[in-house]
């Protein structure tokens, strides 16, 4: 598709016609292709940057778009790291609705015009699709330009549909969106910074893409945006090198989050998330708002920036974390009395659950969980987790026990020697789908309680709903590596042994 040019090209004054020379035909057809005031500025370059940010940039998402941008001060702080600083990458992340993307585009403005001592700049705005790029920074860096008469004389701007980008002839320089394919992001040559928008939904292989854009000395780029529900993300890996404290000492590490399991209504969390919620950015009243009305799994990730959320799309709705803990009412089985349960294995990669069930005296059944977490390369031990069935049937008077024969064949077979009830529930979508849809119910109608057990929790609201023919099953999101089920997968199991339990009787002969 053909190129479109934004503005028509003008006739220049005969005094330009030595920079044009040297430029090439693109000065030709910029207003001034002079030295912007900016190159006489002394200083430093965070100075610098804080100066032409302040008196040339303008946002459409600024309160007064007719003002040029006010940093907040700890944008200032992060340029100051980031532009000063020995650092080749960085990760900025914050609630939504602080100002990140107009931070982003700001930093790519001042890098077009700052200098030219590497060569050309060349900058990148990546993002998951272009239409994301060009909507949430390139738009901003558009109306930046075109609303400040010093930068628009200087620069052409194209809008061709993928190949959408800003120039300044002078520097033979130029702003682009890209869309996060790893593959045509190899061929980048990006100087003085890249940008990936939204870093929660990027990637591993994107993020190493664009490091590997990095060929000039000084190159920088840096990743913003909030957690997402997706792990299997450059932020998550980047966050487990910073945990172990492997992260090389290039990388610059700024992340604002509210504090894990902090109540909602907390509004000082709220700050710590978001430290433009100060200034306006988002409303206040808004904010308050979507904390009283949106599902929890949605403002913990999105306005508190919390990782490791869970609940998002789960089988129990958008509310599932709030319908679970709505159950919490701690209880002691009584011993002699019965109780039923129901088993899940995993073996390397997988947990493994046993999960018992007793009834109350107000007719709900109690849910307890024993989860057993595999280390990495290790296998569950399935003699531990028979001891723990088998230590169980002389507390109790021990019902049935439903399990999936797939990795539990032989202990179960061990256990049934002892006079435990075993019984066989083979996990397909015959025999899990009326398990599942009746524990749905029983939790809806809260028929359910539990003890404060986090990890119990976690795998309950991680389990989606994988649909089959008209009723579905559940199962976990593979591709988003959102965490475990298995606890779920045996309160249903244990919950349908106490629906199915036998009646016993005894025969006395005398």
């Amino acid at each position: 598709m053909a190129v479109k040019q934004i503005e028509r090209p003008v006739r220049l004054d005969r005094r330009w016609k030595h920079h044009d020379d040297a430029l090439g035909n693109a000065a030709k057809r910029v207003e001034d292709p002079s030295p912007g005031p900016w190159e006489k500025w002394r200083g430093s370059r965070v100075a610098r940057f804080v100066r032409f940010t302040e008196k040339y940039l303008r946002s459409p998402k600024s309160a007064d778009m007719s003002r040029p941008l006010k940093l907040m001060p700890w944008q200032k702080e992060f340029a100051e790291a980031f532009l000063e600083g020995d650092y080749s990458e960085a990760i900025l992340g914050m609630g939504r609705g602080g100002g990140k993307s107009t931070f982003l585009a700001a930093l790519a403005m001042f890098g077009l015009f700052e200098s030219n001592t590497q060569g050309a700049p060349s900058i990148p705005i990546v993002a998951k699709t272009l239409g994301q790029a060009k909507d949430s920074v390139f738009s901003q860096i558009e109306y930046m330009r075109a609303s400040e008469p010093e930068l628009k004389r200087r620069t052409l701007a194209f809008s061709g549909f993928g190949s959408e980008r800003i120039e300044y002839p002078r520097f033979q320089g130029s702003i682009f969106p890209k869309a996060q394919d790893p593959g045509p992001l190899l061929g980048l040559n990006l100087w003085p910074y890249g940008f990936i928008d939204e870093i929660g939904e990027c990637s591993p292989q994107t993020w190493n893409a664009v490091k590997m854009g990095r060929k000039r000395p000084g190159a920088r780029i840096l990743g913003a945006g909030t957690w997402g529900p997706d792990r299997d993300t450059a932020l998550y890996d980047l966050r487990a090198l910073v945990r172990d404290g492997l992260a090389p000492k290039t990388l610059l590490w700024q992340m604002y989050s509210g504090a894990e399991n902090a109540p909602l209504t907390d509004e000082e969390n709220w700050h710590a998330a978001n430290p433009s919620l100060r200034y306006g950015y988002p409303n206040l009243e808004l904010v308050r708002n979507e904390f009283a009305s949106s599902p929890e799994a949605l403002v913990r990730t999105f306005r508190l920036n919390e990782p490791d959320v869970t609940g998002h799309d789960s089988w129990l709705g958008p509310d599932a974390r709030v319908r679970w803990n709505a159950l919490f009412d701690p209880y002691d089985f009584e011993k002699g009395k019965p109780v039923y349960g129901g088993v899940d294995i995993g073996r390397i990669r997988d947990c493994s659950a046993v999960i018992f069930v007793q009834e109350r005296p107000d007719g709900r059944l109690h849910a307890k969980a024993r989860i057993w977490v595999p280390k990495p390369q290790d296998e569950v031990d399935l003699l531990a987790v028979s001891a723990y069935i088998q230590e169980a049937s002389f507390l109790y008077d021990l019902g049935e026990v439903g399990y999936d024969p797939r990795f539990f064949e032989l202990e179960a077979a061990r256990l049934r020697l002892a006079r435990i009830a075993m019984t066989e529930i083979s996990q397909t979508p015959e025999t899990m789908t009326p398990i599942v849809a009746a524990l749905r119910k029983r939790i809806f109608k809260e028929g359910l309680s539990h003890d404060d057990d986090k990890l119990f929790g976690d795998h309950v609201v991680n389990a989606v709903a994988r649909p089959i023919g008209r009723s579905y099953m559940l199962d976990k999101d593979k591709s988003a590596s959102r965490g475990h089920i298995d606890a779920c997968i045996g309160l249903s199991i244990a919950c349908d042994r106490f629906e199915h339990r036998k009646t016993r009787t005894a025969v006395y002969v005398g």
